[in-house]
């Protein structure tokens, strides 16, 4: 009795652990009693102790595909796939024949997945086994920054004996199923395309660190790895701005958080934020900010709609980082792959690290890998110029505006360069005359063929990297050879008629260099192959057949061969010489006999089927015989697929191959980029930028100044529908621009503009406008926009000095180009001023060539003249542009123009209008020409913008009456105070 409740407790405690790790709920004994686990469901419990809690489980089961549980409420809710309610778990599926199409679905919306397939039905019976569960193991798991772009999920189509036309079913069920179409696509977040690096960031508490309640203290090691263009960069931060400048610079799609703790993560289960704890919460807080995270699958979905992944990789005692990475990626079949990247960077142990810092990350240049001179951005301008992502998405980015790239990889290395333009006028100008030379007709059309031949060919960069991890597909492989046979002689053509630009020259001669020739002539056999499977590889006419496939292509044709034997007998029985075999609903073999013949067909003959006119036979031979042919087949493949793993490999080896291949794909991205430059500096208006050089010391060049004639923002003259006005200026290096004018008058626009203009001429491209100059700068930093960070702890007052800071400590000023927008206003008139008009000098002692934006129009005082221009007359309001008379020749005062309207439509221009008509009268209205003008702004128009808004008459004009009383007191104080001044 007590051995017998001891097995029911047992049994019970199962079942509760069961459904805990399966379900993600707890159950009394009460709710279970009477439920045991059957052998697959046991299996099941298995398979999900063996994959990290955050992955969805698949498992195959005959001609459907099964998830379970958590699992199965995750795939219901985001595809609309049926949970059906059942004892102990409840369960979800979908066939096979469609599981590569679910997998790619729950990828690309964060999901980790596992798939756990089934042995094949035709070996199991050639083994004898003809009863038991079948066995299963996890083949496959796959995560974002895992499945490469374009990979085929390797998945057994012999698998339980299953083929896709003995499935009628499929067809139906995907039609039913298509109104979830919908939900899947808005999930799945596909803006970013398949240009993606794909980045996983590992961040782990630096080795060197010990945790203290010093903030200084807590160092992180950031390092990214993408598997789509084997990089691998590495990071040491120690402030939070630094990891901002990080995840804007680099297309994060999963975040791995590296940590010592050996507890099951099982155990863990529901808890979402568990994962974060291993770094300091300053951290976590930015990477929640500016990332769409989630912690894995939810039975309440609080992970839709968020893409990015956040897991735990485990770093025991002892182990480097690199040690704790590879086993963490080991489930994910990309561990080998990880240590050669890893074996290529030691030697460039100085080269491997990113410097940053207050500058900003500093990438690399797409071909050679060194470090070239480039001008920083830090990830506050990345986000104020709006360069990857704006606040409709990416479509408004400057970044999408450039790309123009017909292959991926070009679209990757220009997002590079847009991250990391140059900073040296030599190489802008190797660039220049590329772009000019395909402008002006040279060979172009030869260009865009030969970018599109490699546009065709889809992903070739992925195709490198699949090889790199042994999954690239024979097809792929003869497709990337034929490229370069493509590139080869196209280069060669275009050489050998024209001269091109020394940079475009040097791209082409490394296409067709005699190592290049001999790389084609070496593979031209394996070019003109016609061939898809590693079978067809290994077996093809002309080629030496492995030893290690012999007997199994021995079987394979012995069984060919016996039911070709059995198909004579078959005739000879039947007295029927026209009989065939035919494959009826995915079944093979089949002998189809007409139902007046079937009373000569032997009674050891299996019928399949009957029709009114025909009886359908399978013989015993024929039956014994297919399963060994099948056997074979599946061997055979298996077989053939570890060669090709092999070979593979051996082609990836350190002077192998695959090194031509990538250089030659690395050169083609690079004159994709400029072939897209090329396109965007075509249109209309677009003009070269003269450059010129920033000398070392205070002094400059007469000329060294940014001088833009009839300039239009990039972006907005093409999203907006009359176009941007365009608009003049000129600032000398070192100099200021204190830049006032109305709200809403185009300020922050201006200074956008000129700071696209910047990105854009270094790097390479045209910029609109009528005429431009531009010197070259090492830096770009921006304080632009208002936001708290709640979360955080944050003010809009301390962001906006942790942001100044950041700038004031920045190398190099001297070399920079600064915007200010607005510093100071998050927090009293007094201190707000204090610190904008600090900040303003600092700069320009270090000169730095600012444009400096401010209601503040005190700051404008010491650059302007004391007495009023003698035609501009006063108003009630007692408001006046005032003109520069400067104290300090480098610091300029503007103003955004505007123009004041009457009611009766009679309008006129800044202060003349305030001849005929009151500033605080209702009956005019301002009308903004976004055009910098010189002088000081009489004011800021505030209570205009609110009447623009829609707030109410009698708050307007309430408004009106205070502004004007307080202008008044204001104007009399400082009146009085300078009096008294002049009295002592």
């Amino acid at each position: 009795m007590n051995n017998k409740r001891a097995r029911v407790e047992d049994s019970q405690n199962s079942v509760i652990h069961a459904i805990w790790l399966v379900c993600g709920r707890k159950v009394s004994r009460d709710e279970c009693e009477g439920v045991s686990l059957t052998p697959l469901e046991k299996q099941v419990v298995s398979l999900r102790e063996s994959i990290p809690s955050n992955a969805l489980l698949l498992v195959a089961c005959g001609y459907r595909v099964k998830l379970y549980g958590r699992d199965s409420h995750v795939v219901s809710r985001r595809s609309g796939i049926m949970c059906i309610r059942s004892q102990p778990f409840e369960y979800s599926s979908v066939p096979y024949v469609r599981v590569e199409l679910y997998i790619r679905r729950l990828v690309a919306m964060g999901y980790h997945v596992a798939f756990a397939d089934q042995e094949s039905a035709a070996v199991r019976a050639v083994e004898g086994i003809k009863c038991g569960i079948f066995r299963r193991t996890v083949s496959h798991l796959y995560s974002r920054g895992t499945l490469l772009p374009g990979e085929q999920i390797l998945i057994q189509s012999t698998s339980g004996g299953i083929d896709e036309a003995a499935m009628p079913e499929v067809a139906d069920e995907e039609a039913n199923s298509a109104s979830a179409k919908g939900s899947w696509e808005d999930d799945v977040n596909v803006e970013k395309g398949d240009s993606s690096e794909l980045f996983m960031c590992f961040i782990g508490l630096s080795t060197t660190t010990t945790l203290t309640s010093s903030v200084e203290a807590e160092t992180l090691q950031v390092l990214l790895v993408s598997f789509v263009t084997r990089s691998r960069k590495l990071f040491s931060i120690s402030s939070t701005s630094s990891l901002e400048d990080i995840v804007m610079q680099f297309d994060i799609v999963e975040v791995i958080i590296v940590g010592r703790s050996n507890k099951n993560e099982h155990d863990n289960l529901g808890k979402i934020t568990t994962q974060m704890q291993g770094i300091p919460e300053k951290y976590a807080r930015v990477l929640q900010n500016a990332l769409p995270l989630h912690y894995g699958p939810t039975l309440v979905g609080e992970e839709d709609g968020k893409c990015v992944s956040v897991s735990v990789c485990v770093q025991k005692e002892g182990d480097s980082l690199d040690s704790a990475i590879a086993a963490y990626l080991k489930p994910y079949k990309l561990d080998k792959m990880y240590q050669g990247m890893c074996v290529e960077c030691a030697p460039k142990l100085g080269k491997n690290e990113f410097s940053i810092g207050g500058a900003g990350v500093v990438p690399r240049d797409g071909i050679s890998g060194d470090t070239k001179s480039v001008l920083r951005l830090p990830g506050s301008t990345l986000r104020a110029l709006e360069i990857f992502q704006s606040s409709i998405g990416p479509k408004g980015s400057l970044l999408s505006l450039l790309d123009h790239c017909l292959t991926l990889q070009g679209s990757r290395t220009l997002r590079l360069w847009l991250a990391a333009p140059l900073a040296s006028r030599a190489e802008i100008m190797e660039r220049q005359s590329v772009v000019a030379y395909l402008l002006g007709g040279g060979e172009m059309g030869a260009v865009r063929d030969l970018l599109r031949e490699c546009g065709r060919l889809g992903d070739v960069e992925a195709i490198v990297a699949k090889i790199y991890s042994q999954r690239c597909s024979v097809l792929e492989y003869v497709k990337i050879l034929r490229m370069s046979r493509t590139l080869f002689a196209t280069a060669s053509d275009i050489l050998s008629k024209c001269t091109p630009p020394t940079l475009l020259e040097s791209y082409l001669r490394s296409l067709s260099t005699p190592a290049v020739k001999n790389f084609v002539y070496e593979h031209e056999a394996e070019m003109d192959l016609s061939v898809i499977t590693p079978v067809q590889l290994f077996t093809g006419k002309g080629v030496t057949i492995p030893t290690l496939l012999e007997k199994h292509l021995e079987a394979f044709n012995c069984a060919q061969e016996a039911l070709t034997t059995e198909l004579e007998r078959v005739r000879q029985v039947l007295k029927f010489p026209g009989v065939e075999y035919r494959t009826i609903a995915g079944t093979p073999f089949v002998i189809d006999v007409p139902s007046a013949k079937s009373s000569h067909v032997p009674k050891d003959w299996i019928v399949l089927t009957r029709t009114k006119s025909n009886v359908r036979y399978h013989t015993p031979t024929i039956v014994q015989e297919n399963i060994a042919l099948c056997a074979a087949k599946d061997r055979l493949a298996a077989t053939a697929t570890t060669l090709w793993q092999q070979r593979q490999e051996e082609l990836c080896k350190p002077g192998g191959d695959i090194e031509m291949l990538v250089e030659m794909i690395k050169i083609v991205a690079a004159i994709d980029a400029l072939y897209s430059l090329s396109l965007v500096s075509s249109a209309n208006g677009y003009i070269p930028p003269q450059l010129v050089e920033i000398m070392e010391g205070e002094k400059q060049p007469e000329g060294t100044a940014i001088s833009i004639d009839a300039g239009r923002h990039p972006i907005l003259d093409q999203s907006l529908p009359n176009g941007y006005v365009s608009c003049e200026m000129r600032l000398c290096v070192g100099g200021t621009w204190l830049l006032t004018g109305p709200n809403m008058g185009g300020k922050s626009a201006f200074m956008r503009m000129v700071g696209c203009f910047v990105v854009m001429a270094q790097l390479g491209s045209y910029v609109p406008a009528a005429g431009a100059t531009l010197p070259v700068f090492t830096g770009l930093y921006c304080r632009m926009g208002s936001s708290d960070a709640i979360l955080e702890g944050n003010s809009t007052f301390f962001t906006e000095m942790e942001d100044t800071s950041r700038i004031l400590r920045a190398p190099e000023l001297s070399r920079s180009l600064v915007f200010i927008d607005e510093l100071g206003r998050g927090t009293s008139s007094f201190d707000g001023l204090s610190v904008a008009a600090a900040t303003l000098d600092y700069l320009v002692s270090m000169h730095a060539t600012c444009i400096f934006v401010t209601h503040y129009h005190l700051l404008c005082d010491p650059f302007v003249s004391g007495s009023l221009e003698s035609n501009i007359s006063t108003s009630t309001g007692g408001s006046q542009v005032r003109h520069s008379v400067n104290s300090n020749p480098l610091v300029e005062c503007h103003y955004m123009g505007f123009q004041m309207e009457n009611e009766d439509s009679v309008s006129s221009n800044g202060a003349d209008a305030r001849k005929s008509t009151s500033l605080g009268s209702d009956s005019q209205r301002v009308i903004f020409t976004y055009k910098p003008c010189p002088g000081v702004t009489p004011s800021s128009f505030g209570v205009d913008v609110a009447k623009m808004a829609g707030l109410p008459a009698h708050v307007i004009k309430e408004a009106r009456i205070i502004s004007l009383k307080e202008e008044e007191t204001q104007s009399f104080r400082t009146s009085l105070h300078l009096l008294r001044q002049l009295m002592e």
